[in-house]
Order: structure tokens, then C-alpha cells, then sequence
């Protein structure tokens, strides 16, 4: 399967609007994204703030994922049976929708619900690929 079919499973089930499959060693990169969604806008810097090191500046900037500005709600990378973290876009003048990340090795796999998904929803669809894709190796 190629990285597509990977964010073609996320998208199923009509929860999700966008999603992306990126690379965040070697040479941080979108590996796969939902056409014209904000995480085929995410860039190398956006890739590594992901990942830093200084987790407690997370919370107090937030993250910009392809432009959107997210606010950070919980953090979870550094617990090893999880590795997920959940945000939540900005948006002062509009809805706001739910992003879950999950950490594997050398990915990040990211998905954006749809307006009133729950997180919890979000986090266990990033956290079931996730297991997986560390079972691959990645």
C-alpha cells in the first residue's frame, strides 16, 4: 500500500477531514495528505516543533500545522505505550475542530475531525496507526 492508501484508511468513516502521514527524521516532509487539507500545507519547522524537545513551551505557543494555528491539550509523546498528542485549532471568528497526533519512530500521523467530533474518536483512529506503523518499523 502506498502512504495515500494510509490516509485513504483514516478518512474512512466520515469522522475525519483531513489527514496526513509525514516524516519527522532525516529530512522532515508530508509522505502523504488529504488533497488541498491543511496538513499537505505542513512544513519542515511545523514538523519539528512537533517533535521538540521543550514540550512545556507546546502548551504555552501552542503549534502551527500548515498554517493553523492549534492549541495544545494534551501531550503524551514521551509516554511510551501512547505517544499521542491531541489539539485543537484556533479560530476566534469561526469553528474550531479537534487534531490528534500520533509519534511512531520515524512518522507522525496526524488527522483533523470533522465539526463536533469528539477527540477521543480522533486519538484512537491516529493511535491504531500508529501501532501499526511502529509494528512495520516505522
Amino acid at each position: 500500500m502506498s502512504w495515500s492508501g494510509y490516509v485513504d484508511n483514516l478518512m474512512g468513516g466520515g469522522q475525519v477531514q483531513d489527514a496526513a502521514i509525514v516524516g519527522h527524521t532525516d529530512s522532515p516532509s508530508v509522505w502523504a495528505a488529504t488533497p488541498g487539507g491543511i496538513f499537505s500545507k505542513i512544513t519542515a519547522a511545523e514538523i519539528n516543533a512537533v517533535v521538540s524537545g521543550d514540550r512545556e513551551k507546546l502548551f504555552v505557543n501552542g503549534l502551527v500545522l500548515g498554517g493553523q494555528k492549534c492549541s495544545v491539550l494534551r501531550d503524551e509523546f514521551s509516554v511510551a505505550d501512547n505517544q499521542v498528542m491531541d489539539l485543537r485549532t484556533k479560530n476566534p471568528n469561526g469553528p474550531t475542530y479537534n487534531i490528534s497526533i500520533c509519534k511512531t519512530a520515524k512518522a507522525l500521523v496526524l488527522v483533523m475531525g470533522n465539526a463536533e467530533v469528539h477527540g477521543g474518536c480522533l486519538n484512537k483512529k491516529v493511535f491504531d496507526m500508529g501501532k501499526y506503523l511502529r509494528c512495520a518499523g516505522y
